[in-house]
């Protein structure tokens, strides 16, 4: 099992603990929670402990250890401790994960209310290189005459079924 420190408390966060928890099987486990601003009298469901504000996020990954820090893109609100999260990943070599990319490898499903055009045009997903677009081409042929060799037996008792069938031309 994955250790996840999550910072924030935003609703894709909060969707994000609910879905780790609900999916032992995905691998990874939610160990703390880190709020923009803590407040201890604040009503919550049942999950990771919430450990504290930004304030204290070095003190927090010395206790928890975590394996990985989970955060929203930058326009996903709050403020970032971008310098210590940078040197929790330089120092002590903790992955930093985007929470869309993780909400979406965990449920399959795409964090639509979160998607913005920046993110679309970004994405490696629309990048092809005139190699991969090559290979894919022929890739797609081979499989083409593949299927038309493997079901070519077929072509003539379709035809002899048709000729007994009518009487006429195939």
């Amino acid at each position: 099992m994955k250790r996840l420190l999550i910072i924030g408390t935003s609703p894709l966060t909060l969707r994000l603990i609910e879905e780790i928890d609900r999916r032992p099987e995905c691998g990874y486990v939610v160990v703390a929670a880190v709020e923009e601003v803590y407040a201890e009298d604040k009503p919550r469901a049942l999950g990771p402990p919430f450990l504290g504000s930004l304030d204290a996020l070095d003190q927090i990954i010395a206790q928890t250890r975590p394996e990985g820090i989970v955060v929203e893109p930058v326009g996903g609100g709050g403020p970032r401790p971008l310098r210590r999260i940078l040197e929790a990943r330089v120092r002590q070599g903790i992955a930093i994960v985007d929470a869309v990319d993780l909400y979406e490898r965990i449920t399959g499903k795409l964090a639509i209310e979160v998607l913005d055009g920046s993110r679309l045009i970004f994405s490696n997903g629309f990048r092809c290189s005139r190699l991969e677009q090559a290979l894919r081409r022929w890739i797609s042929l081979l499989v083409a005459l593949l299927g038309l060799l493997a079901t070519a037996p077929l072509f003539g008792v379709i035809a002899i079924a048709i000729k007994l069938d009518s009487g006429g031309p195939v």
